[in-house]
């Protein structure tokens, strides 16, 4: 006789909860590597991001051995078209680098119609001018490829691990408030140990940058990125609204209703995000980085726009109030205070003649052009670099614009297979800003963009995606918008805490 089972909304809970408990563990080993990475030095050690990625690496095979257990679920997010398909994209680029690594027969690279084929005949014939190799690799240096490789590798695992375990609202909102008080915290540290003058990378003392808020990054242009990308969650959060709370402030007559309602809005958590968004500016402007702040209100400003354009929710004034305000008591009021016009007198002093970023990218086209398919390997512009620039060209670890260093390194497979996650996450930030039943969607969707774009912006004059913490921030501000639409179209009834 065959037993027939049906489970029951009690079993339904049961499993619910049993699966809950198995994803306590990663999903705060996962919390923990977000809020790790900016203090140990944004992670831009050896060090620092090999034990990042050691985390990262655990918490994928705890969640493989649950699932093979039974004990956890693929999320829905994973299961949408477009999410593979940024996972793939994603995936393709990191299997890119470590196939940049592997030595492959010489007689593969001559045949290859590229630039760089002559480039690894002349190396040959200085190097072994007697016998010429069997194989070697597409990279200049495969030792530095294949490291970079496997930080690209605890990346891609750091992107499918947002997916995994961030699938449902509770979870996303902690994830973002968690982010926002990291870079409350690295605004405020930065701000007090330069206002204070006593400059210290927690128990390092501070070699560079002094009189400039860095928190705890070196470069004070890895801050002020860091402090970017948390600011546009704090706006998203700002674009959330409580319904249950906003019933509340309209009720009673006359005086007390407005007493009532200027109460709630000096103790909400609106105000409470709006403090700490003006703690931040303040980090952000102390840190005195040139586009770093560009970035940062030329993104909120685009994001605004573009907002307004595509969603008829954005059209009302409260929205248009918040960025007006944002603008004005930022830019001119805490800019007065604490010297925005030292910002605006770098912008002015700089010298297009006088900048040697210039030189490189200059430098950097021939360069591209050689390498244009394959690239030179990932991890390798400093090496690779120098032979397209006389003998008195400054030494340089990186290429001070992300778009023309992974374009070299990475080539035009690999940058593109990376440019089409980008794309694929903005398509997916519209239709966030677009959706017309949940403010806590279009909150997502605007912060994924604003943070995106004002990365976008400084990566033409800086290498943030070099700087492990940002790189996975910037991971993080790709999967947000993707998650928020699929846990919204999963979020049951009852759940009535945010208003659609």
């Amino acid at each position: 006789m065959k037993l027939i089972y049906s489970a029951t909304p009690k079993h339904i809970y049961v499993m619910a909860q049993s699966k809950e408990n198995f994803l306590r563990l990663p999903l705060a080993g996962l919390f923990s590597v977000y809020l790790l990475a900016p203090l140990a030095i944004g992670g831009n050690r050896d060090w620092a991001w090999l034990i990042l990625a050691a985390i990262i690496f655990l918490l994928i095979a705890i969640w493989c051995l649950q699932y093979l257990r039974d004990r956890v679920t693929v999320s829905a997010a994973i299961a949408a078209p477009l999410c593979r398909a940024s996972i793939g994209f994603f995936l393709c680029a990191s299997a890119w680098q470590g196939l940049q690594a592997l030595p492959v027969p010489v007689d593969w690279l001559y045949k290859l119609p590229t630039p760089a084929t002559q480039l690894y005949r002349q190396a040959y014939a200085v190097t072994t001018p007697q016998v010429a190799p069997e194989s070697t690799a597409i990279s200049v240096d495969a030792g530095t490829t294949a490291k970079i490789a496997l930080r690209s590798a605890s990346y891609f695992c750091l992107f499918i691990l947002l997916f995994l375990l961030i699938d449902s609202r509770k979870r996303l909102l902690l994830f973002c408030y968690l982010l926002l008080l990291s870079g409350l915290f690295q605004a405020l540290y930065g701000s007090l140990m330069t206002l204070s003058g006593m400059e210290y990378l927690l128990g390092v003392k501070k070699e560079d940058y002094l009189g400039n808020a860095t928190g705890t990054f070196v470069n004070r242009n890895h801050f002020a990125g860091y402090l970017e990308m948390t600011l546009a969650i704090g706006m998203g959060l700002l674009m959330v609204r409580n319904k249950s709370k906003e019933r509340t402030q309209t009720t009673g007559r006359g005086w007390r209703r407005r007493f009532r309602q200027l109460l709630t809005l000096v103790l909400s958590s609106k105000a409470i995000f709006r403090l700490i968004l003006i703690i931040m500016v303040i980090g952000l402007i102390l840190s005195r980085s040139r586009m770093g702040n560009g970035a940062f209100f030329n993104s909120l400003l685009i994001t605004g726009f573009v907002a307004i354009a595509v969603s008829t929710a954005f059209r009302k004034p409260g929205v248009y109030l918040l960025l007006s305000s944002i603008i004005a008591v930022d830019v001119f009021l805490l800019g007065s205070w604490f010297g925005l016009e030292k910002v605006v007198q770098r912008m002015e002093q700089t010298s297009l003649a006088s900048e040697q970023r210039d030189d490189l990218s200059q430098g950097l086209m021939p360069m591209i052009e050689d390498f244009n398919w394959l690239g030179s390997g990932a991890g390798t512009f400093r090496y690779a670099f120098p032979g397209y620039v006389d003998s008195n060209f400054g030494g340089y670890d990186h290429a001070h614009n992300d778009y023309l260093e992974l374009l070299s390194d990475l080539g035009y497979l690999g940058f593109s297979c990376l440019a089409a996650v980008v794309l694929i996450s903005l398509w997916q930030t519209l239709v966030a800003l677009r959706n017309r039943h949940s403010s806590f969607v279009r909150g997502m969707g605007f912060a994924g963009f604003m943070g995106t774009l004002s990365l976008l912006i400084h990566s033409s004059v800086d290498f943030n995606l070099q700087i492990p913490a940002n790189a996975m921030l910037f991971i993080a501000m790709l999967a947000i918008p993707t998650i928020a639409l699929s846990v919204d179209k999963n979020q049951v009834k009852s759940d009535s805490e945010f208003e659609k």
